[in-house]
């Protein structure tokens, strides 16, 4: 928390008696108390030493304006002008993209010459260092922490715990808590690879929401833990740019340009517009985050997405709980369920670079990450293939497209032509309702586009699709393999 209490030593007039300027005192108390710095796309920050710890904060935060307003107030007891402050924060803002270092900036979770370093946000900006050998509390952080409006602090770890604690306060079934696991270890480590995306679904009644706010508390505590569903993809990236986690509850579809925003975020992506329509300043965002989703319906219904994805269906609680009562018993083990994910951290960096996976699937980092830190080799990689095939089946009978070219070849094994043919022979499959839906394909480079988007997954059924030009034509080939 910012230090509210130590008064600089400043004047505020000048040797010949005249007074100074409110804009030129905030800039003197400023330059009294921080070092500014700025990262690689210009963002730039202060590092304020607050009693016996560093706080980072961006220099146009509400937190950092709202320290230096309450350090401007204790010394002059008088309000400051809003031009005023706005010169100075201009001024402290040059002087941190100019004269400042460079130094890149986290949010909870970085990892940088082979440690992993986890902010706990607590009051005393604590830190996490975990490394091949073991995990411990860090009054200093090595690395630039900051923080965002909602961040809570995780519980302090103990040690001593068991992951199996967490089993028992997750509606989930066996087969299904190692890629639960694995996901968790992933999402607390900020290494290469992209973060998979985890989709909660089931029935009514199966604890889908109560089971999101669980798992984001163990990688990214937040007073807001679930948000409602992003009106579109802007709103999506700056949920990211906000959280180190993101937790979408009670999705029922999800349009093409959100399902790609979110594959998007889940690899790492930048997206970039005008600051003001008058002018011509660039805001940059840049967002690699985990993800939750959860839903009554399927919600990978896209190939890309659904091959990014882990996909858990509940099962319906016997009997409903209070919870109130689960999360009283879920705080109980809180701290050592999250001491016991350190422990497979370290575990996992001691060992990931050891780590062989046959028949690589495409989520390769995260299989490789989760499989370093497990006790039984092969226990995830089991799970995490039955996850697959299964998502991969449930996508391709959620499109009708696909789902008609699926039937299309179990029958023939083989079908060659052009997109036009093959729009043809789809259509006479389907019946006029579907047909003239507009989520129907209707011409022939829409049929390729889709080909496209579903290609990956029909390979993992055995469906193989490639393309050849022969007598000036573009033909197609689908088989079964």
């Amino acid at each position: 928390m910012l230090d509210k209490t130590t008064k600089p030593a400043i004047n505020l007039v000048y040797q010949d008696g005249n007074k100074k300027k409110q804009a030129g005192i905030l800039i003197e108390i400023a330059d009294s108390f921080c070092a500014y710095f700025h990262n690689d796309i210009g963002d730039c920050f202060a590092k304020i030493k607050v009693k016996n710890h560093t706080e980072v904060w961006a220099i146009k935060s509400s937190g950092f304006k709202d320290w230096l307003g309450y350090k401007f107030y204790k010394l002059t007891n008088t309000g400051i002008s809003s031009n005023a402050f706005k010169d100075a924060l201009d001024t402290l803002n040059a002087k941190a993209k100019f004269d400042g270092v460079s130094q890149e900036v986290y949010l909870r979770v970085a990892q940088t010459k082979g440690k992993i370093y986890i902010d706990l946000c607590n009051d005393d900006w604590q830190v996490i260092e975990i490394d091949n050998h073991n995990w411990r509390i860090l009054n200093t952080s090595p690395v630039a922490f900051i923080r965002n409006t909602g961040m809570k602090a995780l519980p302090m770890p103990k040690a001593g715990g068991n992951i199996e604690l967490l089993k028992q306060h997750l509606n989930i079934n066996e087969r299904d808590f190692p890629l639960i696991v694995g996901w968790l270890l992933m999402s607390l480590q900020a290494d290469s690879g992209a973060y998979p995306i985890l989709i909660l679904q089931s029935e009514e009644g199966s604890a889908k929401t109560t089971t999101t706010r669980l798992l984001r508390r163990l990688i990214d505590p937040n007073t807001n833990l679930i948000s409602a569903r992003p009106k579109n993809e802007d709103d999506l990236m700056l949920i990211a740019s906000c959280n180190h986690a993101l937790a979408i509850d009670n999705l029922s579809g999800i349009n093409i340009n959100v399902s790609d925003t979110l594959c998007g975020i889940s690899t790492g992506t930048a997206s970039s517009k005008r600051k003001l329509f008058s002018d011509m300043d660039i805001i940059s965002i840049k967002a690699k985050r985990p993800i939750i989703l959860n839903g009554i319906d399927d919600i990978a219904t896209r190939g890309d997405l659904a091959s990014r994805s882990l996909v858990i269906n509940l099962p319906r609680l016997t009997s409903q709980k209070d919870e109130r009562q689960v999360k009283q018993a879920f705080n109980q083990d809180y701290p050592y369920i999250f001491g016991a994910l350190l422990s497979k951290l370290s575990i996992a960096l001691n060992t990931i670079d050891t780590v062989k996976i046959d028949n690589p699937p495409r989520m390769l980092d995260f299989a490789k990450w989760a499989s370093s830190s497990e006790s039984v080799q092969g226990e995830f990689m089991d799970s995490y293939q039955h996850n697959i095939n299964q998502a991969t089946y449930n996508a391709i009978e959620a499109s009708t497209f696909a789902n008609t070219i699926y039937t299309l070849i179990n029958k023939v094994s083989k079908w060659s032509g052009t997109a036009t043919e093959l729009l043809t022979v789809l259509d006479n499959k389907v019946n006029d309702r579907i047909r003239m839906s507009r989520n129907w394909v209707d011409s022939p480079e829409k049929v390729s586009k889709q080909l496209k988007r579903f290609q990956s997954l029909f390979r993992k059924v055995g469906i193989v699709i490639s393309k050849a030009k022969l007598d000036g034509k573009r033909v197609i080939t689908i088989e079964r393999i």
